[in-house]
């Protein structure tokens, strides 16, 4: 076996067993209804010595029933063989491999006050928050939690914005027992809204007239939640 086969096949090894498992989770939320879409990605880093040599990132939705994770070995190999030369190959000493589970929601304006429904989003993020803790709380100081959140304006075709954070994991309401609990929460103390101070900076230097509610035509919250895995390459 040469060094690129390899080289692919142990990546594989690494990337296919926690594609699957981490789509499973994906599955689950998605047929329960818990969730609108779903995507998982990968990044793979390799390093000569402590130098990137070469990054890459792959959707692996598409690919990840067994029946198709050949498909992602293929396009493993592809990456590597176009991108270094086989010196190059020979120095890579190190592998990151980064997994990324999405787990996302499109809600359309539901009122036409804004500020109940950035509360009402708010809600919903931290809800989803706390199931996904509990589907991962047996490794959860593995995993990292960020949170996106962003317009879809009506007539625009640009996207704002509105919130992004990539410690989502143990800011407040970790503990709450219900959505009407987390939302009374949020409710009872605006001025530590995230969603709702952020709109308030949005408002205060955009000054764009698509921050009106009736501009919006859905919002987007993905919460990603990633985990990292370092291969030492001796082979």
């Amino acid at each position: 076996m040469n060094r690129i086969r390899q080289l692919t096949v142990k990546l594989g090894k690494n990337v296919l067993p926690r594609g699957l498992k981490e789509y499973a989770k994906l599955s689950n939320f998605y047929s329960l209804r818990k969730i609108h879409d779903f995507e998982i990605e990968c990044d793979l880093i390799l390093f000569e010595g402590k130098e990137e040599a070469l990054s890459f990132s792959v959707s692996l939705k598409d690919y990840i029933s067994r029946e198709n994770s050949i498909k992602i070995l293929e396009e493993i190999e592809m990456w590597i063989t176009t991108n270094l030369s086989i010196s190059e190959i020979e120095n890579i000493s190190t592998a990151m491999i980064k997994i990324t589970s999405c787990y996302q929601l499109f809600e359309k304006p539901e009122c036409n006050n804004i500020k109940q429904w950035l509360i009402d989003l708010e809600t919903k993020a931290y809800t989803l928050r706390d199931e996904l803790i509990n589907a991962y709380f047996g490794n959860l100081d593995k995993y990292t939690f960020n949170l996106n959140v962003w317009f879809i304006p009506k007539n625009e075709r640009y996207e704002i914005e509105l919130f992004s954070s990539s410690d989502f994991k143990f800011i407040p309401y970790i503990y709450s027992k219900s959505q009407k609990r987390v939302k009374q929460n949020i409710s009872n103390s605006l001025r530590h809204s995230l969603f709702l101070n952020n709109f308030k900076y949005l408002q205060e230097t955009c000054r764009n007239e698509v921050l009106q509610i009736k501009d919006i035509k859905e919002a987007c919250i993905s919460l990603n939640i990633s985990q990292e895995t370092k291969i030492d390459w001796r082979g």
